[in-house]
């Protein structure tokens, strides 16, 4: 019965991270949910997620400040973004316009994370 209960637990936990994929829409919800849900980043809620955030980065560079609050205080999730950066799922047009971000408006306090943006095509 513990391998039942544990199951529904993980299933249930897995429906919330699904639906909490619905909500990345600022970078607070989005460490939010890492904090919550970083252990279930795999799969389709890695994949929604990833793209929301990917998204993000591209219609929403002047929101940068508030990023790199997080992964200043929070260096697990600056792990996870810059995963995310890395992604080979990142789609190219959307890649492409966070690079772009990256090499001609990267704020002064910056730097180190529009290098990774720089250098993640050569990971790709």
């Amino acid at each position: 019965r513990a391998d039942a209960d544990q199951i529904q637990t993980q299933v249930a936990e897995a429906v919330s991270a699904a639906t909490a994929t619905d909500h990345l829409d600022n970078w607070t919800n989005v460490h939010r949910f890492y904090k919550r849900f970083g252990h279930c980043f795999d799969g389709a809620i890695a994949g929604n997620a990833s793209d929301k955030i990917q998204v993000m980065l591209a219609e929403r560079w002047s929101e940068l400040p508030q990023l790199l609050k997080y992964i200043s205080e929070d260096s697990q999730f600056k792990q996870f973004i810059y995963g995310v950066v890395a992604s080979e799922s990142f789609p190219e047009q959307t890649f492409a316009i966070v690079l772009s971000n990256a090499e001609k408006r990267c704020p002064k306090n910056a730097t180190e994370f529009c290098k990774s943006i720089k250098s993640a095509p050569d990971q790709q």
